[in-house]
């Protein structure tokens, strides 16, 4: 009896323990989950959904709510609806609003899986294909997490690692993988915001109008402006077939008309001083208001343009207008107040340029422009998508303000100029600053730094090289054989700090080209300087182009530095190669390229490879496992954990990996 006793109690323990692995490996497994979704998908656009969903006026949207999306959901076989209007119609409310009429239905109604996407030209990560498919993605096995099996399975992901040591998906490979997802449950509704605000919104809109007619089971509502759907008109096959694939709903003023309706008498009823007045009197308002409506965007940036004239506001407003319009992230108060005084054709910034009262700036647009809450403080933005619109629309060229009209062709030319006038400006000739205090002492006066230093290579990716800023491009770039590295060395120090100044002198432009995978200026820079930079060594770790390449990821670069004749058996200080790390963040192809050139990796760097994966993946285990436990057992628990970090750290210092360029 005792015997049996024993055994039973054996069992129970062993199957509690069972159980509690089990919860442990499942909490490991919803970690890692997390870690890969924010990965994917860096935009928040439910919290976009929420901000355009308090912009409903109750009772309104009835006309599209109940008859346009409900006949597409009602459809068997429905096709892509695409809802196009002119800016500041109220799409992204509209759509905001379909959002929540379908995850309101019930089940018995439609059983459907709803994900959505709101791409905004003021948030860079929401505009990339990459991250409009990774968003899908993510959502649709956020409400079936089952699907994440096949989502490992395609990607070929392991749970016990985490997603950095992986190469991100392309986007067509997203794409393919939500039309597998859907077809593993009964129905999807997928709305898509704003596709004219994307970075590529032909090759979005290809996608998704191929992801509704390849796959049935998914509903697609797109919206953009009118612009976008008359450019956008694929060429499939040598055929133009959309407009049989896609349903075209032109939302014109007189469709929403009883919405302004509602919306006025709704805001005379909130107003204390209207909601006294008689009923002629506010019918009257109604009417007034109504009539003027039409037009009353472009009408409104007119009258602050105009006044802007008029009030010889024009010379600052054009420029700050610009930047808005066409910089890569929403700027700080310096920054832009900075920008618009930097000389068109180079040369030094005149402090009596300088506004003395930079707040001034917020009153002269109006209500072209906003403030708004961003991961570095407070930042202007246009206020809406229509003012870029209405700024870059051919119309304003036949207007009383022409002069502001601004060509989107020319835009990214622009921008690169004058940042490279900026840093070609005499106040950086002198090189580096030698302390702390003086460095932080130019940052403060010199804002337009942290923004050349962040998006210089952005805009330069969407210009050629060889063109026009071609002399310009090579003379920044070779300010680093001033004295104490001029102009150049002075930019490379935003990014490495005062304490790092041993790495300035070696980092050059062929280093940075490689690094941020600009190949076409890589290929001007071999051109004119031959391989006279091509072993150069910079950056922290002292490294190569091709060593920085191979880190980075960039493939075509890596050949074309190969068949420049860089050196295969490249080192960096540190005693690695770029294969090394080429395999550390598991870039395959880029591997092979240099296994072909007779690239190797020694025996200790396998050893090293062996352990900072075990390291990798022992420390995200242990952060993110957490069981129910005995205080004893949670004791042991916790010196273990806590002897794991010391382990990790140890190692991580030993082998410095924490950053490969």
């Amino acid at each position: 009896m005792v015997c049996r006793d024993m055994f039973e109690k054996v069992c129970s323990i062993e199957r509690s323990l069972q159980v509690q692995e089990t919860d442990r490996k499942s909490l490991v497994s919803a970690g890692v989950r997390t870690a890969i979704s924010s990965w994917l998908d860096p935009a928040d656009s439910h919290r976009k959904y929420i901000r355009a969903l308090k912009g409903l006026q109750e009772g309104t949207g009835t006309w599209f709510l109940d008859s346009i999306l409900q006949d597409l959901l009602d459809s068997q076989d429905p096709v892509p609806l695409w809802l196009k209007a002119k800016p500041g119609f109220g799409k992204t409310t509209l759509m905001a609003a379909g959002i929540h009429k379908v995850s309101k239905l019930p089940q018995e109604v439609m059983e459907t899986q709803l994900i959505y996407h709101f791409c905004s030209f003021t948030d860079q990560k929401s505009r990339g294909l990459i991250n409009v498919s990774g968003s899908l993605v993510v959502q649709l096995c956020g409400t079936n997490p089952v699907l994440w099996e096949l989502v490992d399975q395609r990607l070929k992901w392991s749970n016990s690692q985490a997603p950095h040591l992986f190469d991100k998906p392309k986007s067509s490979d997203l794409m393919d993988l939500l039309a597998c997802l859907a077809e593993k449950v009964s129905s999807v509704t997928l709305f898509v915001d704003a596709v004219n605000e994307a970075k590529e919104p032909g090759a979005l809109l290809d996608c998704l109008v191929s992801l509704a007619n390849r796959t049935k089971s998914i509903r697609v509502i797109l919206s953009s402006t009118e612009e976008t759907a008359a450019q956008f008109v694929y060429l499939e096959r040598g055929e133009l077939d959309l407009s049989a694939r896609v349903d075209f709903v032109p939302l014109k003023d007189n469709l929403h008309a009883n919405d302004i309706s509602i919306y006025i008498e709704a805001e005379i009823e909130k107003r204390q001083k209207l909601c006294h007045l008689s009923p002629t009197l506010k019918e009257e308002i109604l009417t007034v208001l109504n009539r003027g409506a039409e037009g009353v965007l472009e009408q409104t940036y007119e009258r602050i343009l105009v006044r802007m004239v008029e009030n010889s506001q024009a010379d600052l407003g054009r420029p700050a207008l610009f930047w808005l319009c066409f910089a890569w992230r929403p700027m700080t108060l310096e920054e832009l107040c900075e920008a618009i005084i930097i000389p068109e054709e180079g040369g030094e910034i005149d402090d009596e340029d300088r506004l003395q009262w930079p707040q001034e700036l917020l009153q002269t647009y109006g209500s072209l422009i906003c403030v708004r809450s961003s991961s570095y403080g407070s930042a202007l933005t246009l206020a809406h998508s229509s003012v870029s619109a209405y700024l870059t629309s051919s119309k304003l060229n036949d207007s009383c303000v022409s002069d502001f009209y601004m060509d989107p062709q020319t835009a990214h030319h622009i921008v690169c100029k004058l940042c490279l006038n900026y840093l070609l400006s005499p106040m950086f000739s002198s090189g580096p600053c030698s302390t702390k205090e003086a460095l932080d002492w130019r940052l403060g006066q010199c804002s337009m730094l942290e923004y050349t230093k962040d998006h210089l290579w952005d805009h330069l990716y969407n210009v050629d090289p060889a063109g026009p800023l071609r002399s310009l491009i090579l003379q920044f770039l070779d300010s680093h054989q001033l004295p104490r590295g001029g102009h150049f060395a002075a930019w490379v120090q935003v990014y490495y700090g005062v304490e790092h100044m041993q790495f300035l002198s070696g980092t050059t432009g062929l280093y940075f080209a490689s690094r941020q995978g600009l190949l076409p200026l890589v290929r001007l820079i071999l051109t004119v300087q031959g391989s006279r930079n091509l072993e150069k060594k910079g950056g922290r770790r002292g490294s190569t182009p091709l060593h920085v390449a191979a880190t980075a990821g960039h493939l075509s670069i890596v050949r074309e530095l190969l068949d420049a004749g860089a050196d295969i058996n490249e080192r960096n200080d540190k005693g690695e190669n770029g294969l090394f790390w080429a395999t550390l963040e598991n870039y395959s192809k880029i591997q092979a390229v240099l296994r072909t050139s007779g690239a190797t990796l020694d025996e200790e760097m396998m050893l090293i490879l062996q352990r900072w994966r075990h390291l990798e993946a022992m420390r995200h285990e242990s952060s993110r496992a957490v069981r129910t436990a005995t205080d004893a057992d949670m004791e042991i628990t916790t010196r273990k954990r806590s002897l794991e970090q010391s382990h990790f750290e140890y190692w991580t210092d030993k082998l410095n990996l924490d950053d490969g360029i």
